[in-house]
């Protein structure tokens, strides 16, 4: 485990302890004798683990394609060449955990998928049961899911596995994900829909499914001229100049935040008459909204007068909005 404390020295994070034991379990080996973490073969995981010599070599030698904040700790791969990894931003979890995210290999996004590693095994134990494979019997199916929770229900929480027990119980039925555009239809003991709320419902983790982007906006600071370039070219509709991106960087002032606010409607946001509907949207503007009254940008010396009528300031005053949001800078 040299290596394992040497890289954590290099780097300056701390890999979490349920690591450690799969890696002294000898679960992130292939050697045709024993069994991986989630095995490679088992149903409904499209996933390959990585040995942490070949994990390591990920990280420090890949080009500058994905992860450009390097901050994405690789321990799986994916048939078609995304990571699944530890997330070493921002997110440490009050146990000392990181949420596992999967990086893209073909664009500068990343989803959440659990908040920690015993989350991610969880969850791809519920995805198993969600659909037979076709070139076995259903009675194989089952056994093979009851083998497999028994060579991982010792890194899951007991409850967890009262769960899945229960689940791989059921009867075997035609399923079908009648909210995709063109409904999907396959035999198993869930749908992919139920197994993401169950597994919400269990583990509380309210960022199953979103996704980030992680791509090179993210590793330089920028400055007050890159980003009034960027907030030009901003839309609601692009991941790559998604307005959201802004919010966390340092030369971002009060004027700056306001600039991004009232260019995304928010005279409507701030009258209860906000329309967009996308749900990142929304969480954008709120986010940006409760920084602004929490504080969070800096009021600089820079002048910025307020895209709003006279109309609209009294409304927004009426209401009892805070009153950074109609006074002049």
């Amino acid at each position: 485990m040299q290596d394992l404390s040497d890289a954590e020295l290099k780097h300056g994070f701390q890999f979490p302890e349920i690591y450690k034991q799969l890696l002294k379990d000898c679960m992130f080996d292939y050697d045709g004798k024993r069994d991986t973490l989630l095995d490679y073969k088992f149903y409904g995981v499209d996933l390959e683990v990585l040995s942490f010599s070949t994990a390591i070599k990920y990280y420090d030698d890949y080009l500058y394609d994905k992860d450009k904040t390097k901050k994405i700790f690789p321990f799986a791969v994916t048939g078609g060449g995304d990571w699944y990894g530890f997330y070493f931003g921002e997110c440490k979890n009050d146990d000392g955990n990181y949420p596992i995210v999967m990086m893209c290999h073909d664009s500068d996004e990343a989803m959440f998928y659990a908040d920690n590693l015993e989350g991610f095994i969880f969850y791809f134990l519920l995805r198993a049961g969600c659909e037979v494979d076709t070139k076995v019997s259903e009675e194989f199916y089952i056994n093979e899911l009851n083998r497999v929770l028994k060579t991982h229900e010792k890194y899951i929480e007991a409850e967890q596995v009262e769960l899945l027990k229960e689940v791989y119980s059921r009867e075997i039925k035609d399923q079908s994900d009648i909210e995709l555009a063109s409904s999907y239809r396959y035999r198993g003991l869930l749908t992919y829909k139920e197994a993401g709320e169950l597994f919400v419902k269990q583990t509380g983790f309210k960022m199953f499914d979103k996704t980030f982007f992680c791509g090179l906006d993210n590793c330089a600071e920028k400055t007050r001229e890159d980003l009034e370039i960027d907030i030009s070219i901003s839309s609601l509709r692009s991941s790559f100049y998604h307005p959201s991106l802004l919010l966390n960087e340092k030369n971002l002032s009060l004027d700056l935040a306001l600039k991004i606010f009232y260019k995304y409607d928010g005279v409507a946001f701030l009258l209860d008459k906000y329309v967009e509907t996308d749900p990142k949207n929304i969480a954008f503007m709120n986010e940006l909204y409760q920084n602004i009254i929490d504080g969070r940008y800096e009021n600089t010396a820079h002048q910025y007068i307020l895209p709003i009528t006279k109309i609209e300031k009294f409304k927004i005053i009426k209401i009892g909005r805070d009153s950074v949001f109609c006074t002049d800078l």
